[in-house]
Order: structure tokens, then C-alpha cells, then sequence
């Protein structure tokens, strides 16, 4: 216990030749590149409004091409698998060189097309580096600290993001260029080159029954053709076996499809607002409402850092009232608050309406989360939370197109944004159609029938 208390201090037998240990050492590479990580993420939508004016863009061809950019996260899925074959150590360091490769040269970009497909790349590594640093933390440490080290990774994510929004501040009031943003995407480089023999490796060594991976060395038999036919055969039958599997796990845990195709339909609808907000919000602000950054009243900032708030009183309300009212509340006072706000024709409007849409949107952030989590038994949590994270991802890939064609058909950035806050009020069925979580995960929901079926007779 006390080793593990001091995880951070204390070398240990893990301990490096430094006397570090492998979870500080990991940590110290993994804390500037996750900053880097929610930096990137956020000033793409920053920096719209530059990008679009230098390549002469429409709304609705900017959000085309956001859009474009936005599928690349589905690289993960991809990338992910790689770690449980090469190693977890391998495929994290490629993706932080990938993505901070792509960053700075997307600052080189001579069209939209070159910037799409930079930034493609870049998405993919992205949502690869986040979701492996994650494990990583978990596989490295103790349990009783873990939560810290989670907070400390997803604070350093959130930190970049401010940094981006302090970036576009700077850029915005000097007269300076977009490409300036992105520039600065080669700092986490350097990290990487000092830590690449340093990062400890955390993925379970393979067992001496496993069979040697390809390329491996050893007594691997190279199949001929006949099994490489076969083998191509089953790559092809890959997907409908892992769904056959997907199906069994979910009923020997007693779980039917609705509440699954209901977990995903929320986490889409969940995406879609969000990310059309903060894709085109600085386009909002500053192409159509005329506002520069200098022009921003310290009271009306201060307001929607308020806003943030919602995070912690949609918890207090969760647990008093419970998951799903609060959640159909809050789903309803997005909407309602991104119908009005970005419809306001004065300053003070437009600045409490913003307010509310931030205080709506992250109060509705862990509600959702517990929503399409805490019904499902363990032994299907994962599986059920890799379908509702593909619909996110989803959801976030529609959103930047359907908001830019909706811009293009009214006119204005505003009326479609205020049109796109209304799958918030499409959300609510969907999570009326999830079962109130039970206060212990070891109690049986109020309506069984709802997720879970009865186990036949003995």
C-alpha cells in the first residue's frame, strides 16, 4: 500500500535507472502531448473564419470540408487494434510524431484539399494518441490513484484547448495568420525525440501459447495460397463474425437491442450540437454578428465561464432526481437556449444566451455519459461503449456538413445553428428509452423487462 501511495515519488522495482517511475515518466511524456492534443482539436474551428476567407469559402463549403476532416477520426478504429499486436508503446509514440507532423504541415497548406487531408491524418492520430494514453495511465497506475492521473490527463486536454483559444485571441488582435496556429504544433516533437527510449511499454506480454504475430520471429509457418484465399475469406467475414460475437456477449448478459440502438442514438444526436458549435461559433461571431475579439466585454466572458457550471449542477441534480429527468431537463434548455441565442439581435441577449447554451451543453455532457453507461452490466460495458463512441464519431462527422448546407439554404449561420440545437430535442426519446440506473451497480433496475430478460427456468 505504501508503494502505492508514493506511485509518483518512489522508483520501486519498475523504476527506471534515474529511479523514476514508469508511471511519472510516462506521465511526463504523456501530459505535453495530450495539451497538444485538445489544442488541435479545438482550433480548426477557431480559425474557420481566417481559412475560409484566405480560400475564398463558402459556409456551406467550410462545413463540407470540416466534415471531411472530422472522418478521420474514425482512424482509430484502425490504430487502436495495432497496440494489442506491436505494443501500446509503439503505436502511441507514431501517432504523437503522426499528428504533430501533419499540424505543422497543414501551416504549409497551398488549397483547401491539402488542409483536409493534413488535417485527416492528423484527426486519426489524434483519437488514437488520447484513447492510448488513457489506457496507458490505467495500465500504469495504482487503482487508488488512477482517478488523479485521469483528472491531471483530461485537465491537460482541456488546458490546451484555453491555449488555443488564447492562440486565436493573440493571432485575431495582431492581424496575424491562421497558419501561425498550426505552427506551433512541432513543439511536442522535441518531447518525443527525448522520451521515445524512456516510455515504458504497458501492454500484457503474450503468452507462450499465443501464436507468433506477423512478422514476429520464430518457427511462423508463411501460409500458402490456398490459406492466404482462406485467410482473405475470413478478413472478409470479420465484421458479421465480430457482430455473431457481439450479439451472444450481449444475450448471455441478459441485454436486448433497445436499449443499445437507444445508447447510440443519443450518443449521435449528443454529437451533432456540439461540434457544429464549435465549428462555426467564431464564424458566428465574428463574420456575422461583427464582433472582433477586442470588442469583447469582460462581464459577457466572464458569464460564459460561468456557463461551465453546468458540469457540476447537472451532477447534484442527477443524483438527487435522477439520471433520465435531469437528462430530458437539460436536453430540452439546450435547445431551448440555442433557438434563442443565436437568433438575438442585441449584445446583452446574445451573451445570456450563450451563456445558457454553454451551461446546457457541458451539464449535459456527464448525464449523457451515465445515461449510455451505467444500464449495462460490466461484461458488456466495453463492447456497448465502443457502438456508442463509433455514433458519436458519427454524429460529429455529420455535423459541420449538415450545419454548413443549413447556413446555404437560410442565409445565415445563426438560423442554422439554431436549427442544429434541435437534435437535442430529437435526443429526448432516446433517453426516455434507457432505464433509470439503479443507485449500486449490483441492484437490479426498477423495470427489468426494459434491459434486462428474465434467465429462463432452471
Amino acid at each position: 500500500m505504501e508503494a502505492s501511495r508514493s506511485w509518483w515519488r518512489r522508483g520501486g522495482s519498475g523504476a527506471g535507472r534515474a529511479g523514476v517511475p514508469p508511471a511519472r515518466r510516462a506521465l511526463l511524456l504523456l501530459l505535453p502531448a495530450t495539451f497538444f492534443q485538445g489544442y488541435d482539436d479545438l482550433v480548426l474551428g477557431l480559425s474557420l473564419p481566417l481559412i475560409a476567407a484566405e480560400f475564398g469559402l463558402t459556409p456551406a463549403q467550410a462545413g463540407l470540408a470540416v466534415s471531411a476532416i472530422q472522418v478521420g477520426s474514425f482512424g482509430l478504429l484502425a490504430l487502436l487494434p495495432l497496440a494489442d499486436r506491436v505494443g501500446r508503446r509503439p503505436v502511441l509514440l507514431w501517432t504523437i510524431v503522426g499528428y504533430t507532423v501533419a499540424t505543422a504541415a497543414t501551416a504549409t497548406s497551398r488549397g483547401v484539399a491539402e488542409l483536409v487531408a493534413y488535417q485527416f491524418v492528423a484527426r486519426a492520430c489524434l483519437g488514437t494518441e488520447y484513447a492510448l494514453a488513457t489506457i496507458a495511465v490505467v495500465e500504469l497506475v495504482p487503482a487508488e490513484r488512477r482517478g488523479r492521473a485521469l483528472g491531471l490527463l483530461a485537465s491537460m486536454s482541456a488546458l490546451g484547448m484555453a491555449g488555443a483559444g488564447g492562440a486565436f485571441l493573440a493571432v485575431a488582435t495582431l492581424g496575424g495568420s491562421w497558419r501561425v496556429l498550426y505552427a506551433v504544433g512541432a513543439v511536442p516533437l522535441a518531447a518525443v525525440a527525448g522520451a521515445r527510449r524512456r516510455l515504458p511499454e504497458t501492454a500484457p506480454p503474450r503468452g507462450p501459447g499465443r501464436p507468433a504475430s506477423v512478422g514476429s520471429a520464430g518457427s511462423a509457418r508463411v501460409p500458402g495460397p490456398r490459406n492466404l484465399a482462406r485467410v482473405a475469406s475470413l478478413r472478409r467475414l470479420a465484421p458479421t463474425l465480430a457482430m455473431r460475437r457481439f450479439a451472444r456477449a450481449l444475450r448471455s448478459a441478459g441485454v436486448g437491442p433497445r436499449p443499445v440502438v437507444a445508447a447510440a442514438a443519443l450518443s449521435f444526436l449528443f454529437a451533432v450540437y456540439p461540434t457544429a458549435l464549435t465549428t462555426f461559433a467564431t464564424l458566428l461571431v465574428v463574420r456575422e454578428w461583427g464582433i472582433r475579439p477586442s470588442d469583447l466585454d469582460p462581464a459577457h466572458v466572464a458569464l460564459w465561464i460561468g456557463g461551465v457550471s453546468g458540469f457540476l449542477v447537472a451532477g447534484r441534480l442527477a443524483d438527487r432526481f435522477g439520471r433520465r429527468p435531469t437528462s430530458v431537463a437539460f436536453l430540452l434548455g439546450a435547445a431551448a437556449a440555442g433557438l434563442l441565442a443565436f437568433r438575438a439581435v442585441g449584445a446583452t441577449d446574445r451573451a445570456l444566451g450563450l451563456a445558457a447554451v454553454i451551461f446546457g451543453l457541458t451539464g449535459t455532457t456527464p448525464l449523457v455519459s451515465a445515461l449510455t453507461t451505467e444500464p449495462f452490466p460490466p461484461e458488456v460495458r466495453g463492447r456497448v461503449g465502443a457502438v456508442t463512441r463509433t455514433a458519436g464519431l458519427l454524429g460529429a462527422s455529420v455535423a459541420p456538413g449538415l450545419t454548413g448546407a443549413l447556413a446555404g439554404a437560410t442565409g445565415s449561420v445563426g438560423r442554422a445553428l439554431s436549427l442544429v440545437a434541435l437534435s437535442y430535442a430529437l435526443a429526448v426519446p432516446a433517453a426516455l428509452a434507457l432505464p433509470e440506473p439503479g443507485p449500486e451497480p449490483s441492484d437490479p433496475p426498477e423495470r427489468p423487462d426494459r434491459i434486462l430478460r428474465a434467465d429462463p427456468p432452471e
